[in-house]
């Protein structure tokens, strides 16, 4: 059986449980009220950087968070023991954050940092919350990061909350946006329609922008919000899945600026996209937790990305129970029985 076909059916079968569990089972899981203790010689870590920032660390791989001039700028995300990337990019510093409200941009530039807390919720698991305030708009953003064991996965959440006296409309606000350094990319993404849901796909990113939109209200109907990105410039593998069952949209972006394509940088956002298409509105002094999203990276093949998060979605987002040990299945009766109903004491003769 080729590797590529094995993966996919890994992916399917995990992700179409995990797709199902992972709306209500998540915001315990940041919360603190649900972690799971593992045994692991490599521990998640958040440790201040010698240069005024942050370095995330989980099961060899790193997010290193700088400063510069009192805004924050994402410094590195690969595999360890490597140099940062460029701080600064023609539009600016390198973000790991963006998106728009009210018309006004919400990026480095336009966000104050106020303060900044470790939180530390297991011996496994760490975290960093970072809270900004607008420079124009009464917004304020808190963005948590975790690390989780020695998966290699992080976790990232942005609450909104609005300080003024008018509603805000937030017309755009990814739970992922980056830029990554310029080069050569492949994407990897599932598609499928009914009955073929989850088909991997891999094309090269070349100019002009990629979009994958969700409006249907199902999270994974025609795509799934995963992606898996294959820098062949730094040789490393960029992974993230979005924890959210209604509309989503994820995009793909190099933006001309004269220079070859090989030199522009690539633009990549995954998120919730508000219902109807327009913005989010937000009533003043009320909050709101945008979706969950977790992302990782190696310098290995896509089996090895796609078991770090599988990795993860065992040891903390679906933890065994007494009553799910081994895992719980849910029985489908129009396969054996399509277009029929089956009363309870037909079961008995299907269970094992």
């Amino acid at each position: 059986m080729r590797p590529a076909f094995v993966l996919g059916l890994r992916l399917t079968r995990l992700l179409e449980f995990e797709m199902k569990t992972l709306r209500w089972i998540l915001p315990f899981v940041l919360t603190g009220a649900v972690y799971v203790a593992v045994a692991t010689d490599l521990k998640a870590t958040i440790r201040s950087d010698p240069h005024n920032g942050w370095i995330l660390e989980t099961g060899g791989v790193e997010y290193r968070l700088g400063q510069a001039g009192g805004k924050v700028y994402l410094a590195y995300f690969e595999p360890g023991g490597r140099p940062d990337w460029d701080a600064s990019t023609p539009n600016g510093l390198r973000h790991d954050i963006a998106g728009t409200a009210e018309g006004e941009s919400l990026s480095a530039e336009d966000l104050e940092l106020i303060s900044q807390q470790e939180l530390h919720p297991s011996g496994e698991v760490d975290g960093l919350q970072l809270t900004y305030r607008h420079r124009r708009l009464p917004l304020q953003i808190d963005v948590q990061y975790f690390t989780w064991g020695d998966t290699g996965v992080f976790t990232r959440q942005i609450t909104l909350l609005n300080k003024g006296e008018r509603p805000v409309g937030i017309e755009s606000l990814p739970s992922l946006a980056f830029e990554l350094p310029a080069g050569q990319y492949d994407l990897s993404y599932l598609w499928g329609g009914w009955d073929h849901e989850r088909q991997l796909a891999t094309e090269e990113l070349l100019a002009g922008e990629k979009s994958f939109i969700a409006t249907l209200g199902r999270s994974t109907n025609g795509y799934s919000p995963w992606f898996c990105l294959h820098s062949k410039n730094l040789e490393t593998r960029f992974l993230a899945q979005l924890a959210y069952s209604r509309n989503w949209e994820m995009r793909f972006a190099r933006r001309p600026d004269g220079r070859a394509l090989q030199e522009e940088n690539l633009q990549v956002s995954l998120g919730m996209r508000p219902d109807f298409g327009g913005p989010l509105e937000l009533p003043p002094g009320e909050s709101f937790a945008l979706p969950l999203v977790a992302f990782t990276a190696t310098a290995g093949n896509l089996d090895d990305g796609a078991n770090q998060l599988h990795r993860y979605q065992r040891r903390y987002v679906v933890p065994r129970t007494k009553t799910n040990d081994p895992l719980l299945v849910q029985f489908n009766s129009w396969y054996p029985f399509p277009g029929k109903m089956l009363d309870c004491s037909s079961l008995n003769s299907y269970t094992m």
